[in-house]
């Protein structure tokens, strides 16, 4: 009997090892090794459309990252697989998975987007509040076509004129209708900071002259009040709605964020006074150049500005992007 079950487990062994013997190439129950991904090279820039897309230091979604990129930050791509971009960043290099980068003009912001600000302050108050902006201004998107038509109609108060005060020496007087207002360049003296004066023209519809200012590496304008001679100082002139009602006003470094602005109320000419309506500052995009035409008001009433998101204000060498976005904005 004990050599029939001897015999019997045999022909079991047999046909086990006979059946492993048969599966097909492949098949085990061995775990599949990872595809590696291999990268053609390519030289281009993109951007982040993803916020908090994923960050990876080797091209592999089972590796824990470290760390996010931010939505609309510019990438230099060096290299595509079937699922990453290489980038380069630094010295370093990147990976970002193709579905979370693309083009600029793949980039969007909301209304809601435009309109939120880090804080607001409301008319002299001190203590600011977070949240949106849409109490007061109506922010839209638009097209660079819609921008380009509205700057044939651009509302433009500032007169060019320097003849009309001139410096004797070094001393720029100013003659207004109860006083004499004196601005004196310090260029070359030893001590104290550069300061350089000059009359550049006048805002006849808001009584005022304008002296533009340099002071050490600071750059700006002066307005004096024509018949009192009060002298209000700005970054840069304020851009005065049609109606004459209101001033907008905006703070930008290209190198810094994030911007903000003014926006005040304008309720007398001679002399001239404003009241501040809110002071905000911007969360989610900047103001590409206040020295050119990017900003400007129209004869309906609007706003218009050129942008970009706040993370693609530069370009993926640091440089000015030239790329851009357009919106329009309504004082309600």
């Amino acid at each position: 009997m004990k050599y029939f079950i001897s015999f019997i487990l045999t022909l079991l062994l047999a046909g086990c090892n006979l059946f492993q013997g048969k599966q097909p190439v492949g098949e085990s129950i061995a775990v599949e090794e990872k595809q590696e991904e291999v990268f053609v090279p390519v030289e281009k820039e993109l951007y982040v459309i993803k916020e908090g897309a994923t960050k990876y230091k080797i091209p592999d979604i089972n590796v824990k990252a470290e760390s996010q990129y931010s939505y609309g930050e510019p990438l230099w791509v060096v290299g595509v697989s079937e699922h990453f971009y290489k980038c380069n960043e630094g010295n370093e290099e990147e990976y970002i998975l193709k579905e979370d980068a693309d083009n600029y003009e793949k980039l969007k912001l909301t209304q809601e987007e435009l309109e939120e600000s880090n804080f607001i302050l409301k008319g002299s108050q001190r203590n600011s509040t977070s949240g949106s902006l849409s109490t007061y201004l109506s922010i839209s998107l638009i097209t660079k076509e819609e921008y380009q038509k509205a700057i044939k109609n651009k509302v433009d108060f500032f007169i060019g004129d320097t003849l009309t005060f001139q410096k004797k020496g070094k001393i720029l007087s100013i003659a207004c209708e109860e006083a004499v207002v004196k601005f004196k360049d310090t260029i070359g003296e030893l001590s104290g900071v550069d300061e350089s004066y000059e009359y550049i023209g006048r805002i006849d519809t808001l009584n005022q002259y304008v002296v533009s200012s340099q002071v050490g590496d600071g750059y700006g304008e002066i307005t004096i009040d024509k018949t009192t001679g009060r002298k209000i100082t700005f970054d840069h002139l304020p851009f005065i709605s049609p109606n004459r009602k209101h001033l907008f006003m905006i703070t930008t470094e290209i190198y810094s964020e994030p911007d903000s602005f003014s926006l005040y109320k304008i309720e007398s000419i001679t002399p001239f006074v404003s009241k501040p309506i809110i002071t905000a500052e911007l969360s989610n995009w900047k103001i590409y150049n206040i020295d050119e035409n990017d900003v400007f008001f129209s004869k309906n009433g609007y706003l218009y500005v050129s942008i970009n998101p706040i993370n693609s204000f530069l370009d993926s060498k640091g440089e000015l992007n030239k790329q851009r976005m357009y919106i329009k904005i309504k004082i309600k």
